[in-house]
């Protein structure tokens, strides 16, 4: 199942077929479902690396159980939830769903 997925993963243009967040998902539920924490932390970063939002697919529990059984202290919620690249953005205005800054502006009629 595991080797599925991976080549799943390294498939070109596979995200017009099924969204990684839940490729990743399913392999860090496993991963922790078999007591092998470091591998789902594994998959955790290689979602956070390609600044997947981690809350739609993962729940936070899980997360940060996956943390702490690898000694690894859990990141923030606002963090966890956004991805790594969203930080800057966060801070310059709102992120939507896709982890794109939102324009404050507004025109009038």
């Amino acid at each position: 199942m595991v080797d599925t997925c991976s080549e799943l993963l390294d498939q070109i243009g596979i995200e017009g077929a099924i969204r990684v967040g839940d490729i990743f998902a399913l392999m860090v539920e496993w991963f922790a479902s078999q007591r092998d924490y470091q591998q789902a932390y594994q998959s955790i970063q290689k979602m956070r690396a390609r600044n997947l939002l981690l809350a739609p697919y993962l729940d936070s529990e899980l997360i940060d159980a996956v943390y702490r059984a690898v000694g690894v202290e859990p990141e923030p919620e606002a963090e966890m939830a956004r991805g790594p690249a969203a930080s800057t953005k966060a801070s310059e205005g709102e992120v939507d769903d896709d982890n794109e800054a939102i324009d404050d502006e507004v025109e009038d009629d």
